[in-house]
């Protein structure tokens, strides 16, 4: 739910973490210069944050059962596993590297990933204070000034590796944790009036900037992160007695910070359901009902929920600690338990009539038809057929696996798709990240498709998303792309290279031509089928056919010229020549023909193996 104005809304996470390094490693010292024990610390931890964390938990499950697809509950079920492990962090990492990952805007428990985080630093701060602490009374500061420093300069280095993993992982954050535990002591000593009131006014002007002029394209964490977290350092450091210390110890900010934990959890939850429900949020009353549910479900949670389970009863010691663990254990079995099941039952089919249940096979992704076996990631046709087919390119590839699956199967032929999405499987060519570096997965992936199709003479489908710029040659040398024809330029060489290189003894090509995309982004509730869900209307106003004809004329005529020059060994596929009459076709027999504005259901890509048949077939059939 976006609100102008607050683009970088996003740094109160790492202010959260400041404060979190603080307020836990104030306690913590304070326990130690006391009596200090390791179970009184972890027994507070889990009345603090796991009655509402299950009550969070169990309540989306619910909510997920009623309005969910079995792909969606699945991917809920799976990341309420991750939640209740403390790991969902790193599973939001990995699941940032998947090219076709679950729309982060969907994920109901997404925000449990700073909850997770924050859990791995209590495994971890009450041993680093209490060891560092048998030095001397601020060997910590050390220690955390230490790690702070390495942590920050790590999140700066690898941030345009691998922006999702400084994100996520515990590691890169170790630094605003750690600005927050060398808050305590500071804290302490008096400052004057006219001190107090600059520093705490210049840290509140720092989090404003952050949340003003931050945004999505804000290299964030990293250095910027520093802006709103020495912020949030100088309030806590002298906030007391000036105008932000009154306004933030007011009544009104009081009761917002004690309902902040159970708010945390249910908003998202709230948010992602609203958008399952009633689409995006996008009017200003939507956004005002949705912020008033959330104070609303936060007040009850905290009042029927986090303030039953707070205080422990006097007096009982380490059997009461172990009383609650085996509890809190029992509860998250049952839950992660249940989960499970949803996951392993493919998200729990049997809330789908049989109309339901047809339409969600024609939804999936086009790339269904595939198995994956010792032989290759994709096989599909017949497994035990002798090879009569190869796929090469990116995600363009692999959802016209469903087009040829049905020619592949009915001449007894095994099919091999070698496609990932975002790689080019063309020989003298390699992809660039984004950060400039070469994509080795696609390598690697290209090099063992090249091997397999040198050892066969089958016939070779290829197509690309022709569009996808940022080359290197086989040398790990850019490719200079000043202009669209100079790129188009490449992938013809590139094309003529690989059928040099893989076109012996006649071997035959399939190259298939620009993809027609779809004028808007596809809302994923109509594609996925639910107890509630799956509309049926074009997505957008239908693109006309003589506007997809200029679009793609310049990738189609590339490749025109491609098989002008090896007429007896090319054949081209034009996926418009079979989507479009007047217009394109986004729907087709009752059913979504795209999974998202450019890539294909199964029953898009089986629109386009029907259509094309002959073409298929003549080109699998072997020349006489």
């Amino acid at each position: 739910m976006k609100i102008s104005g607050f683009g970088g809304g996003y740094v109160g996470v790492d202010i959260f973490f400041v404060i979190s390094g603080y307020l836990i490693g104030r306690n913590i010292l304070s326990d130690l210069d006391s009596e200090f024990a390791f179970y009184r610390f972890y027994e507070r931890r889990i009345r603090r944050l796991f009655p509402a964390l299950f009550v969070t938990v169990a309540l989306s499950f619910a909510a997920a059962v009623v309005l969910l697809s079995p792909e969606d509950l699945r991917d809920y079920a799976r990341t309420a596993i991750t939640t209740l492990a403390a790991v969902s962090n790193i599973v939001f990492w990995r699941d940032a590297h998947d090219y076709f990952v679950t729309n982060i805007n969907y994920l109901p428990l997404l925000h449990t990933w700073s909850l997770s985080l924050e859990e791995q630093f209590y495994f971890v701060c009450p041993a680093v204070l209490a060891a560092s602490r048998l030095g001397s009374p601020s060997a910590y500061k050390w220690v955390f000034a230490i790690a702070g420093l390495l942590s920050l300069a790590a999140c700066q280095y690898w941030l345009p590796r691998d922006a999702a993993a400084v994100f996520y992982l515990a590691p890169f954050r170790v630094f605003e944790f750690a600005i927050g535990v060398l808050c305590i002591g500071v804290d302490d000593k008096p400052a004057s009036p006219l001190r107090a009131e600059i520093t705490t006014g210049l840290g509140l002007a720092a989090i404003a900037a952050a949340v003003a002029l931050f945004s999505t394209n804000t290299p964030f964490p990293g250095i910027f992160a520093l802006l709103p977290c020495l912020g949030a350092a100088l309030i806590i450091s002298t906030g007391r007695g000036s105008v932000v210390g009154r306004l933030l110890a007011s009544r009104i900010m009081v009761g917002i910070g004690l309902i902040s934990y159970s708010l945390y959890l249910c908003h998202w939850p709230i948010i992602v359901f609203a958008r399952y429900g009633f689409g995006e949020i996008a009017t200003a009353p939507a956004k005002i009902a949705i912020v008033a549910l959330s104070f609303a479900t936060a007040l009850a949670m905290y009042r029927f929920v986090e303030q039953p389970f707070r205080r422990a009863p006097p007096g009982q010691g380490i059997a009461q600690f172990v009383r609650l663990a085996v509890t809190c254990a029992a509860l998250t079995a049952a839950l992660g338990g249940l989960s499970a099941l949803a996951v392993l039952q493919d998200g729990w089919t049997w809330r789908l009539d049989e109309t339901q249940l047809a339409l969600r096979e024609k939804h999936r992704y086009g790339r269904e038809p595939c198995r994956a076996d010792e032989r290759s990631d994709c096989t599909f046709g017949v497994p035990e057929g002798p090879l009569g087919l190869l796929l090469a390119g990116d995600s363009h590839m692999e959802q016209l696996v469903a087009a040829f699956d049905p020619a592949v199967r009915a001449l007894g032929l095994r099919g091999e798709a070698h496609a990932m999405g975002g790689c080019v499987m063309l020989v003298g060519l390699q992809r660039i990240m984004a950060n400039g570096t070469i994509n080795t997965d696609c390598r690697t992936f290209r090099e063992r498709f090249l091997a397999v199709a040198r050892a066969e003479t089958t016939p070779i489908v290829i197509a690309q998303n022709w569009t996808v710029g940022e080359m290197a040659d086989d040398a790990g040398k850019p490719i200079a792309l000043p202009t669209f024809a100079r790129q188009l330029e490449v992938y013809r060489e590139a094309l003529g290279y690989t059928i040099a290189a893989l076109g012996g003894n006649g071997r035959r090509f399939l190259l298939i031509g620009a993809q027609v995309s779809l004028a808007c982004e596809v809302d994923r509730r109509a594609v996925k089928i639910s107890p509630f869900g799956g509309s049926m209307d074009p997505p957008c106003a239908l693109v006309p056919a003589a506007e997809a004809r200029a679009r793609n004329s310049d990738i189609n005529a590339m490749l025109r010229a491609v098989q002008r020059e090896h007429p007896d060994q090319v054949t081209l596929l034009l996926p418009e020549d079979y989507l479009c009459d007047s217009v394109c076709l986004a729907t087709f027999d009752g059913a979504q023909l795209y999974q998202d504005r450019s890539h294909f259901t199964v029953a898009g890509a089986a629109l386009i193996g029907m259509r094309a048949g002959d073409l298929i077939r003549n080109f699998l059939r072997p020349p006489r």
